[in-house]
């Protein structure tokens, strides 16, 4: 078995830049200047949360239809906070997957360094000040200039090229990092992580935009050096065949081959009617 190029490690909570976790309350006090970003509902936040906290969430960040809003406007969605993106954030509040959401948001976003909070929310609560978290406001307070992490993020197109270039391996994401299968449809909340043979890069796939995203920011606290992509819309039911994997060109051929052999015997059927007359 090849051996892979991705490696499992620990969160580091010393880490500087990009996305981290905790649960350790003297972690946070250690920190110089944290902002607070709230991932409950925005009227929860507002009404009590860590005092000044931003109140972020999640839905803010999508459209209606669960699709992403474009990072121009997320854009300005963080400069009507005042976020600066140079600061340390602590994501905290709602469950796993809305914080793990939100932190990823942010990340691509270009912020500076993120620490997911994993412990009791009412802890951390109580061990800071307390009071009205802060909601966004109409017009832009700070522009925020900090270079995207587009690195990170896949096209439709970067993801036909990925599966075109070359063989793909199928990694068994994340309950281990063992090669597993070939492709196939995904699970609604089983994500995909493929890598090309012979390198370390790799391409996040997931049933949509949020199990997308959250998931980038998980495969990151594995391995913050990761050279992994993703597709921000998610798969949304399409399957991987959709974007030129073999498993979609042998579909293909197969039909293919399938046409031609039905309009050969339609044509022995025309010839062999014609020699009868």
């Amino acid at each position: 078995m090849p051996i892979l190029l991705l490696a499992v490690l620990a969160p580091s909570e010393q880490a500087v830049g990009g996305v981290s976790s905790t649960d350790r309350p003297v972690t946070i006090a250690g920190l110089e200047s944290p902002v607070f970003v709230d991932t409950r509902d925005a009227g929860t936040c507002a009404g009590s949360s860590v005092e000044g906290a931003l109140c972020m969430e999640p839905a803010q960040f999508l459209h209606p239809d669960g699709t992403p809003a474009r990072f121009r406007d997320i854009n300005w969605l963080a400069g009507t906070f005042g976020l600066d993106t140079l600061a340390t954030v602590i994501v905290f509040g709602g469950d796993e997957s809305d914080n793990d959401f939100v932190a990823g948001i942010l990340f691509l976003l270009g912020q500076s360094r993120i620490v997911i909070w994993r412990g009791d929310p009412g802890a951390l609560l109580e061990s800071r000040k307390q009071g009205a978290g802060r909601q966004r406001g109409i017009l832009r307070s700070r522009f925020i200039v900090t270079p995207m992490r587009d690195e990170y993020i896949a096209l439709d197109d970067d993801v036909r090229r990925f599966f075109e270039s070359g063989p793909v391996v199928r990694l068994d994401y994340p309950h281990s990092f063992d090669e597993a299968g070939w492709m196939g449809r995904p699970a609604q909340d089983a994500p995909l992580l493929y890598r090309r043979e012979g390198e370390d890069s790799l391409l996040l796939l997931a049933g949509d935009a949020r199990e997308a995203v959250a998931n980038l920011t998980r495969l990151l606290l594995r391995d913050p050096t990761a050279s992994v992509r993703v597709h921000l819309d998610g798969l949304r039911g399409r399957s991987v065949e959709t974007f030129g994997a073999q498993g979609g060109g042998i579909a293909l051929l197969g039909a293919a081959l399938g046409i031609a052999a039905l309009l050969a015997v339609v044509l022995a059927i025309r010839t062999l009617a014609g020699s009868r007359r």
